[in-house]
């Protein structure tokens, strides 16, 4: 069995299901920060990490792209606020098109890809 340390706090995986590599994507939760997330290949998975030990309380975690900042896509609570009992969260999310956009939407595959890869 593989023992490692990792830090306390949210740990967000988005899997690109679409042909494009993402570059404008940003996201930001409570009244911290908005966040440039890194370069998402075509066809690939890539994970964040959000600090959540000073958190006072849970937070909606909101996505959007840079050329469409007034269409928000939130996630009501997905950031948790770390406690004892609490000390990992997860946030599964795919980017998938729509009707020529794109959009984000919770992946209920995504824990099972992420926990299998771990070991």
């Amino acid at each position: 069995m593989n023992t490692f340390m990792v830090p306390a706090g949210e740990y967000l995986q988005l899997c690109n299901m679409t042909d494009r590599t993402i570059n404008d994507l940003y996201f930001t939760y409570g009244d911290y920060s908005i966040t440039k997330a890194r370069k998402i290949e075509a066809n690939a998975r890539e994970n964040f990490m959000i600090a959540t030990a000073n958190l006072p309380k849970d937070y909606d975690l909101v996505f959007y792209f840079k050329d469409d900042v007034e269409r928000k896509m939130i996630f009501k609570e997905a950031v948790k606020k770390m406690t004892k009992d609490n000390m990992w969260s997860y946030f599964f999310g795919k980017i998938i098109e729509k009707e020529g956009m794109l959009v984000i939407e919770e992946d209920p595959e995504g824990k099972d890809l992420y926990f299998s890869s771990q070991q």
